[in-house]
């Protein structure tokens, strides 16, 4: 006799006179649940692949749908459908010669046992190759969704495939009548591979591709044969819904710009952020009626360029994330101006490097055109200003963020230009009226040790008291003044989302009180985070500094302490 499962809200109270609860037999719920538990990410590989294996031996109604989602993370090469041969078929031998010269932490994550040495796979077989062979490896192919090279797995030749194997496989496997991998949907390779007619082709071919990422270096796109480039990708251009290009910092290439001139109206995401376009690209990217995520980097000439050119009836209509690097903050103010993007929800303006003129970044305009033109729309969420190097940026104000507070809907703000913030407790007050829903606030100084911050630990508590939603928080403040007494603290309402707090360089003398506020204000806090940056030297490093400076930074030492041992010591309570 079966086990009767017991109720669920999606039976509508009848029981279910199965061993496997009739809801967990409808795909769409059973593709939910498995879709959960298989996007754990990198860190959380083994777990996943082993609770995915385990739902795919528990019943039949679950192999197919666990094995989908086993085989729908990227797979960087063809090694691992090669263990899907025959054992007896072939022997894998890893050769380790000279030095791996690459980051410590990318040697050890992708390699851990041979780091420090250059790795090379070299595979043999021990007889001929049978069609029977395949079956395995075509069964498990057809699950693929996204397939090729990333920039982490170039750094391990372990993980590719030699040409001699490849063409030995691609030999005697049977000439399937579909796509070898029938779903494949994104593919990722490196720019050598793609103008050298790699053996990888053949394996993709006849795939729906909709999304291609290319991974170089710079200045390869220079010696690479573009004629190349273009044949292999043409075929793609109207059905790419995603172009993604990989690479160091470099100058827009003229055949880059033809292709990207040449990309067909159902583009979604087009990613290039650290490569440069010109005024051209931008022309026909701007009349993709799908584009919804747009990076790039572009010359301010070009960009201003773009700006005086006739403008075109319904210019990205759907552009929902914009991140643009340029050394002009006025031309993406102009930028704004003329888009009024109604949808956007994400804003990330990067500051290009400089080294011939050095202007002056003026907040005030900028925020003023998005008060203006953004907040009318569905709401922008989120706004990053950020600088690559040091910025001449005038103060900011709380008159420079009223602007902003038209844009009611901001969850999420970091502005990383290094402006000092003249900003005093009654400015962080209207700043907690006008965004109810925010979650993340980042305000990074420049030299802020050598400026006293107007807003004191107050003004931080009102906040985090005002924002419930609030998560990370990064703001300097006098945190000699304002302190509760200890006979004050208990009445501080705790705010148990805030998980990050990073008080820079703030002030601070009575270490034993602070904590005590924290630990009440903010109780899911275990980390006190602050930044001394050396200013002496060229490096950026940050090391205990001297003067009063010195006193400040061990008074948040201790403050660190004492948090994360309280918020152990609750815990183990708990």
């Amino acid at each position: 006799m079966s086990t009767v499962n017991p109720t669920c809200n999606l039976c509508s109270g009848a029981p279910c006179g199965s061993t496997v609860h009739r809801c967990l037999r409808i795909p769409e719920i059973l593709d939910n649940v498995f879709g959960h538990v298989g996007a754990m990410g990198v860190a959380g590989f083994k777990f996943q692949l082993g609770s995915l294996l385990s739902l795919a031996l528990a019943c039949t109604t679950y192999t197919n749908l666990a094995l989908d989602r086993i085989w729908y993370s990227s797979q960087p090469s063809l090694v691992r459908l090669l263990h899907l041969l025959p054992k007896d078929a072939y022997k894998v031998k890893m050769i380790t010669r000279g030095l791996f010269r690459t980051p410590a932490t990318v040697r050890a994550s992708l390699c851990p046992s041979f780091v420090g040495r250059s790795l090379t796979l070299r595979i043999t077989f021990s007889r001929d190759l049978r069609p029977s062979d395949f079956d395995r490896v075509l069964f498990y192919a057809s699950r693929i969704r996204r397939f090729g090279d990333s920039y982490a797995t170039s750094y391990c030749p372990s993980s590719r495939l030699p040409d001699d194997t490849l063409q030995a496989i691609w030999d005697s496997m049977p000439l399937p009548s579909t796509p070898i991998l029938p779903l494949l949907r994104h593919f990722g390779i490196h720019l050598n591979s793609l103008v050298e007619e790699s053996l990888i082709f053949p394996v993709v071919h006849g795939a729906p591709i909709t999304s291609f990422e290319i991974f170089f270096a710079e200045g390869m796109i220079a010696r690479a044969n573009s004629d190349k480039v273009r044949d292999v990708i043409r075929p793609y251009y109207a059905a790419l819904t995603a172009w993604k290009i990989s690479t160091n910092r470099m100058t827009p290439s003229p055949a880059l710009m033809e292709m990207y001139c040449a990309l067909g109206a159902n583009l979604q995401t087009f990613d290039v952020a650290k490569l440069g376009i010109n005024s051209a690209a931008f022309v026909h990217l701007a009349r993709m009626p799908r584009l919804r995520k747009l990076l790039f980097c572009i010359d301010a000439s070009q960009l201003h360029l773009f700006n005086r050119e006739p403008q075109s009836k319904g210019e990205f209509p759907e552009l929902e994330e914009l991140e643009v690097e340029t050394t002009d903050l006025d031309a993406v103010t102009e930028l704004m101006k003329r888009l009024r993007p109604q949808r956007l929800e994400k804003l990330v303006v990067l500051r290009a490097l400089n080294q011939v003129d050095k202007v002056n970044w003026d907040l005030d305009p900028f925020f003023d055109a998005l008060g203006s033109n953004v907040s009318q729309g569905r709401g922008l969420v989120r706004l990053d200003l950020w600088s690559r190097e040091s910025s001449l940026t005038t103060p900011i104000t709380v008159s420079t963020l009223r602007p902003l507070f038209k844009c009611k809907m901001i969850e999420h703000l970091e502005i990383g230009y290094g402006a000092n913030l003249a900003i005093d407790n009654a400015g962080i007050a209207e700043m907690a009226a006008a965004w109810p829903y925010l979650r993340v606030l980042r305000l990074t100084e420049s030299d802020s040790t050598s400026v006293q911050p107007q807003a004191t630990l107050a003004g931080l508590l009102h906040l985090v008291a005002s924002c419930r939603a609030l998560e990370a928080l990064l703001l300097r403040v006098d945190a000699k003044q304002d302190v509760p007494d200890i006979a004050q603290v208990g009445h501080i309402v705790p705010n148990y989302n805030v998980k990050d707090l990073d008080v820079s360089t703030s002030p601070a003398i009575d270490h034993k009180r602070l904590a005590a506020v924290i630990r009440r204000a903010m109780p899911s806090v275990s980390d006190v985070l602050f930044e001394w940056l050396n200013n002496y030297t060229d490096d950026d490093m940050f090391f205990p500094p001297f003067g009063p400076d010195k006193f400040y930074h061990d008074c948040w030492e201790k403050v660190r302490e004492m948090v994360h041992e309280r918020f152990k010591a609750s815990k183990v309570v708990e």
